[in-house]
């Protein structure tokens, strides 16, 4: 695996500055460090599907952006391949839910990642598996965040 050395709190600063969809859905990274991620996500009424519940793509997106966010500390830009996703529970009487990413593996072109989604209660409600692949050939997205030298 080709990694470059980042500094964990720019990256975190400037995904969380990206005007883009993770934006607009409500999206907050709270901790990034080497291999792992944590974000959150206030739920209000346009999260909410009718039975009240978080939407499961509420639960599903924020487990694609944390586990994009955890592969993004080796410094490279990555996509999305794949994502399976068990529901544990109703995101239901909640306010929050927190999402942490940790590698399950970390090869030359692919990451799996692991997601457990959890409320603010602690409350597991789902897991997922992500995997993604890097992209050398694609400049990295945040390079300000890069320490040079290293």
């Amino acid at each position: 695996m080709y990694k470059r050395k980042v500094d964990y709190q720019k990256l975190l600063n400037a995904r969380n500055r990206f005007t883009g969809f993770i934006n607009a859905v409500g999206f907050q990274l709270t901790e990034l460090d080497d291999m792992y991620a944590k974000a959150e996500i206030v739920l209000t009424d346009m999260h909410r599907n009718p039975i009240g519940s978080a939407h499961g793509g509420v639960a599903y997106t924020l487990a694609d952006t944390v586990g994009g966010a955890c592969c993004n500390t080796v410094g490279m830009a990555c996509t999305t391949i794949s994502g399976n996703m068990n529901y544990l529970n109703p995101a239901m009487h909640c306010e929050k839910l927190i999402g942490e990413a940790t590698p399950v593996k970390i090869g030359k072109r692919i990451a799996v990642i692991q997601v457990q989604i959890t409320n603010e209660f602690g409350k597991d409600i789902a897991h997922a598996t992500m995997t993604y692949q890097f992209l050398p050939d694609m400049p990295f997205p945040f390079k300000d965040v890069l320490i040079e030298g290293e």
